[in-house]
Parts: C-alpha cells; structure tokens; sequence
C-alpha cells in the first residue's frame, strides 16, 4: 500500500485498520482488551488516538489515553488540560501521569523520555493494558537514523524502529511478562497526512515550542530535512534505508541466538558460564553482539557497554593469558576447566557496582538491582547486597554452605539479602536455614533476548 499520498489526504480508518493488522500480525489481543495511546496533545498522537478510537470501537477493544506531565513548563499543566477536554468532549479515557520529584539538569530530553516510558509502562502494567501505541512517524525514523549516524552507530542504532516490540527498559518493572506490547502503526506515514486526518475531523493541536529550539539536535536534523541540499535525501529514502538496516539486525540476532543456545549457561544466581571454544569460532560480529547482551543483563541495565568496551573484551577473550575484566558492572573471568585455553568463561554481577538498597513491602513485588523480582506475601524489610562480609558471616554459621554451592563467588556475593523488621537475614538462593520459603527472589533477564 503506498502511504506517501499527497499530504491534504487524511488517512481513513481502513487504512488505519490495515496499518494496525500489518503491525499485529500474528498476535491476538484478548476480547475486550484494553488499548492505551500515549498522547501528548500535539499533532502526530492526537491523530493517532482519534484513529486508534475508532478502531477499538470498531474491535471491542476499550481505548485509554495517558498524557504524560513533565512539569517542564509552566504551560504544561494548562496544555494536559486542554487535552482532557478534547478527549472528553470525544468520550475518550484520559490519564495524567506526572513526573515527580526534582529534573536532571543533563541529558534533560532523554531523561523526560526515559521518565515517560517508565511511567506510561509501570501505570499499563498496573491496569493490564495489552498495547500501548505511540504515534512514531516517517519522519520519525529519518531523524533518529541521521542522528544515529552522526554518533557512528552501528546496525542496531541506525535499524528502524519497529512496528511492534516488547516493552523498552524493562528495569522500571517487577515484572515485565506484565507490561504491554509497544505498537507504532504510523511509520510508513508522513507527518503531513496525519495533520490532514484532524482537520477533515475539526481537530485541533497543541504545538510544542521546544520543537523549534534550535539547541536540540533533533530540531536541526527536522528543519535540514525540510529543505535539504542532497537530491534523494528525504525522509522516506532514509526511512526505507533504516528499513533495511533492521533486517540486517534481524539476521544478525537470529545467528546470535544460535550461538546463545549452544554457548550459553545462565544460571538462577544471577549469571552466566560461556563456552569459550563455542564463541573463538563464531563470527567476530555476532561474538560481540552477544557479548553486549550477556553483560548488559547480567549487570541489569537497560543498554550494553559502548561498543568499543565491548570489542576490546572480544579481542582480551582470545588472549589464552586472559585473567579477567571488568566491564559495565559485571566480572568476566575464566571460569573452571582441566585446561587453561579450554576453561569457560563467566559473567557475574561486579558486587562493588552494587547500590540498589530498598524498602520490600508485604504482597508488593519489587525489582532489585534491575535482576531480581523479590516478592513475599507477608515479609517486609530492607533489601541489600549480600556483599563479602554477609557471605562470610553465613559460611561460618552454615560451614558446608560453600561446598553446597559450587557457584562463582562473584555471583554469590552480588546476591540480594532481605533483612526483615526482626533483623533476620533471609536468601532464598542460597537454602539457609533462616531464609525459609517465604520470600521468593527470582532472575528476570533474558526473558526477551533481542
């Protein structure tokens, strides 16, 4: 279907409609399911709700839009308002969600931006929302890839964004087979044509200032485009080719996952053993994507080490003299062989990169160190690091607890420890005899390995 009509044509709902079977193939929502649209008053997502609206009426589904208030300008208040009254006089859902507490003064666009999802994430999981669309258009991808080419991306930063996708940053929730889906149905489209689709619906927008502040590099790029001195450089062109370069991704992490299944050990401590053989014969390319992966979930982040972090522990990996590293708050260190080039290779949590202390309350689950789900039914208490002394002060108690657990010490001493109101230390992982079976702590990454 070509989408690039002429910007005075609206898009109409069985357009919409194909755009959204497209984005879903494959998936089934359950009957009735509750749909959110994250709109922030402009344009683009006012266009996106209005859409979604009919096509959920039209589905059985049940529409929930969430606005997000930054508290970044003083007309912020005033402009999630207006929204409210738009949507309400439409006999649409509305949800504000504020973003608290005191701003970053660095990196404040993409600190908002993290804020948004984890907000917009943490309220959909609560209220089982299946979806959760956002209005990403062509533009969209043009800007992202050029901006992403500017700060020498590789493939995976200057791939498109897709369509569908789980959840992003994973860490902002306890548990995160709860978190909605994330659907872009309007990639394809310009901006243009979803302006059109309001005014044939006697829509109005807001229109943000900052989208005109020349201190942002987004807004750069945006006005470049608009009038580029590049014959061909438009933002279709370079949204089909950040297209392309997402199948090269694609290709790429299937012939990684290979390689995972076959290499890879993750253990429920918390880390991961690795068949050194396996990766010294695999593809330098794939090697290091799987290596960004490994130390990015086992340290609990949201993203991987710098590339170039990450291709120097490649090349320190074929040393056969390689002692270890430290990268991105993991230790990696040969693990145990009969033979020095043979010996595996582990990835454990570094427990001096460790800070996460926090408040467990009974029958809430929480997520520590952005790796472990704790949850207890009737337990609270504080929620520290095992650490080095901990670990040893057990082992005295527990003399054969070491030759019990034949794990890395790294892995061990990285491990949570819940210290309830009566100052009893419990550790599921490790089976003491204080710990019971009344707190559980469960590994969640690598639920989705892409």
């Amino acid at each position: 279907m070509d989408h690039d009509k002429s910007s005075t044509t609206p898009l109409s709902h069985d357009e919409f409609s194909a755009l959204m079977a497209e984005a879903l193939e494959g998936v089934r929502l359950p009957e009735g399911a509750l749909v959110a649209a994250g709109v922030s008053g402009g344009a683009d997502s006012m266009a996106l709700t209005l859409l979604l609206d009919r096509w959920c009426r039209a589905k059985g589904y049940n529409l929930v839009a969430l606005t997000v208030d930054h508290g970044l300008r003083a007309a912020s208040s005033q402009e999630t308002r207006q929204v409210s009254s738009w949507l309400g006089g439409r006999k649409i859902r509305h949800k504000i969600l504020s973003w608290q507490g005191r701003k970053p003064s660095a990196s404040l666009q993409e600190n908002a931006r993290r804020a948004r999802y984890q907000l917009m994430g943490e309220w959909a999981a609560g209220q089982g929302v299946s979806l959760l669309c956002l209005a990403h258009h062509q533009e969209d991808q043009a800007e992202t890839f050029l901006l992403r080419l500017a700060r020498g991306s590789g493939v995976d930063g200057l791939s498109a964004m897709k369509p569908l996708m789980e959840y992003p940053l994973i860490g902002a929730y306890p548990d995160p087979h709860r978190l909605p889906r994330l659907c872009r149905p309007l990639l394809d489209i310009p901006r243009e044509r979803l302006r059109a689709t309001l005014r044939v619906q006697h829509q109005d927008w807001i229109e943000d200032p900052s989208n005109e502040d020349r201190r942002h590099a987004r807004v750069r790029v945006r006005q470049f485009l608009q009038h580029p001195e590049i014959d061909g450089l438009t933002p279709r062109r370079l949204a089909d080719t950040a297209r392309r370069m997402g199948q090269v991704q694609k290709l790429l992490n299937e012939l990684m996952h290979e390689v995972m299944t076959t290499a890879v050990r993750i253990d429920p401590l918390g880390y991961v053993t690795v068949d050194r053989e396996a990766i010294r014969a695999a593809h330098r390319e794939i090697v290091v994507r799987l290596l960004a992966v490994l130390v990015r979930e086992v340290g609990g982040k949201d993203y991987g080490p710098r590339f170039e972090k990450i291709e120097k522990l490649y090349e320190a990996l074929h040393d056969p003299d390689f002692k270890g590293q430290t990268i991105g708050g993991c230790v990696v260190r040969p693990g145990q062989g009969s033979a020095r080039k043979h010996k595996p290779v582990v990835v454990c949590r570094e427990v001096a990169a460790v800070n996460d202390v926090a408040e467990l309350q009974p029958g809430q689950a929480l997520l520590w160190d952005g790796r472990f789900r704790i949850y207890s039914p009737r337990i609270g208490g504080q929620v520290v690091v095992m650490g080095v002394a901990r670990w040893h002060e057990l082992c005295h108690k527990t003399p054969d607890l070491k030759t019990r657990w034949m794990a890395p010490p790294e892995a061990v001493v990285s491990l949570p420890c819940l210290i309830d109101r009566d100052g009893v230390e419990r550790v599921p992982h490790l089976a003491t005899q204080a710990t019971g079976q009344d707190v559980q702590m469960e590994f969640v990454r690598f639920w989705n390995k892409t």
